[in-house]
């Protein structure tokens, strides 16, 4: 690491020394430690013996309080090699975020200067329930371990492809909540920009040239940071990587943030993630052309996740643990919000309401549906009660439609239209797959009763 400025290095005023991380960072050997004022740092004697190769094996326990090698759990810290763990240092200082998170967003900086490497590459989305939690503070502290950055909360449509075209920064665009509201059609173009963009040849069109008269491509592949109250769009928020933000409690102390102190030191990290880069880019490159995806539900998220493996392969593979730890947590919480989804809760509402029925009158499912009354059938539309039709409509991407069955009715044949069980196989399948009640009688069962009259 290049020397600290002298500045840092001056005592105040008053004769005493510079506190937080410039006193921490003047100690001497002129590196980044990894414990805040109140976790002590261990002993060089006492720290894992990983490097950047990957023959380097990670060591297992707990020194100070921070954990080494293996998964860290909720609250430990772990101590991690070489470029990441500075990256991961300088971030847990000054923003209270669990340690996998810490990581997948110092790794994410990293794999930002060589953006070109990697077919896909995921926005962050960074997201939290309510103000004051430290959206702000995380893009500030990104901006400083980014090649180029643009930190701004507002831009047009035009102002991201040219900007892309330009030189390929990183967007971190905050206070986004514009992009969760529907209805506005700046808005609308900016979504569908960035659902696009995380492919490498992803581009727009527009009409340019000095007379209007030509047609010219824009690329608007580039690393994106979204920040923004509550959660985004679903169709957005599956292109990106999560990172939730809550405000922290009183017994969690992080540094105060102070522009001319964090952006020396950003500018020294800066250098050393670039130095890494030009050195190891190849390296990167050839482990993600071979690199295996972690084996989960959400395939897209998998796919995202590569770029930070191949770096935390090169970089240090002793954290491809906790990496993945992350991964399996994402990918979990991704489940339960399909089952929340008002199409999949539905079809989970009506493999409960057929049991071992074959068909079910419209009639008969809907008021099956309105009586369960923790879920929103009874008070669908504007206080009423789903109709027939609002059925059909919501069952209709699933490829499942209403049809004509012999049905008694108070000892009568009648003809009714309604849904028969079988339809709904593929779709209890494909989007209910955590359910064991799959296996129940008669599922298998492809034959339909024809109508005999």
């Amino acid at each position: 690491m290049p020397p600290i400025p002298e500045r840092l290095r001056k005592p105040h005023a008053n004769g005493k020394q510079r506190s937080g991380l410039a006193a921490h960072l003047a100690n001497g050997k002129g590196r980044l430690l990894t414990a805040a004022a109140t976790v002590a740092p261990a002993p060089d004697s006492a720290r894992c013996p990983r490097g950047d190769d990957d023959s380097a094996a990670p060591g297992h326990g707990e020194q100070n309080g921070i954990r080494v090698g293996g998964v860290s759990g909720p609250g430990e810290r772990q101590e991690r090699a070489g470029i990441v763990g500075k990256l991961c240092a300088f971030l847990h200082r000054f923003i209270v975020l669990p340690d996998q998170a810490i990581l997948v967003v110092a790794t994410w900086c990293i794999a930002s200067w060589v953006v070109d490497a990697f077919d896909r590459f995921g926005h962050l989305a960074v997201t939290s329930p309510e103000k004051r939690c430290g959206k702000t503070r995380l893009l500030q502290l990104i901006e400083q371990l980014c090649r180029v950055s643009h930190h701004v909360a507002n831009m047009s449509a035009a102002v991201v492809f040219r900007l892309i075209a330009r030189d390929r920064p990183t967007l971190l665009l905050d206070e986004a909540q514009s992009l969760i509201r529907r209805g506005s059609e700046a808005s609308e173009v900016i979504r569908e920009i960035y659902c696009a963009s995380i492919d490498h040849n992803a581009k727009v069109l527009r009409v340019g040239g000095r007379k209007f008269d030509s047609v010219v491509e824009f690329p608007i592949f580039s690393p994106k940071v979204i920040a923004c109250i509550g959660d985004l769009d679903g169709t957005l928020a599956d292109r990106c990587l999560p990172v939730r933000l809550e405000r922290k409690s009183a017994g969690q102390v992080v540094e105060q943030y102070r522009s001319r102190v964090v952006e020396a030191i950003g500018a020294e990290l800066r250098a050393e993630i670039e130095e890494w880069t030009n050195a190891n880019s190849d390296r990167v490159r050839a482990v993600y052309d071979d690199l295996q995806p972690f084996p989960l539900a959400n395939d897209r998220l998998a796919e995202l996740l590569l770029p930070l493996q191949a770096v935390l392969t090169v970089a240090d593979p002793g954290s491809l643990p906790d990496l993945r730890a992350f991964a399996v947590a994402a990918d979990s919480a991704e489940i339960e919000r399909d089952r929340a989804s008002a199409g999949v809760l539905l079809l989970s509402a009506i493999r409960e309401i057929f049991g071992d029925r074959d068909f079910l009158p419209t009639v008969g499912l809907l008021c099956e549906l309105v009586n369960r009354p923790e879920e929103p059938w009874g008070n669908w539309s504007r206080g009423n009660a789903m109709t027939d039709e609002q059925l059909a409509r919501l069952l209709r991407p699933f490829g499942i439609r209403p049809e004509k069955q012999q049905h008694k009715v108070a000892g009568k044949n009648l003809q009714c239209r309604g849904y028969f069980r079988v339809r709904f196989a593929d779709a209890w399948q494909r989007y209910c797959p955590l359910s064991v009640a799959l296996e129940m009688p008669g599922y298998s069962d492809t034959r339909i009763p024809r109508d005999k009259s």
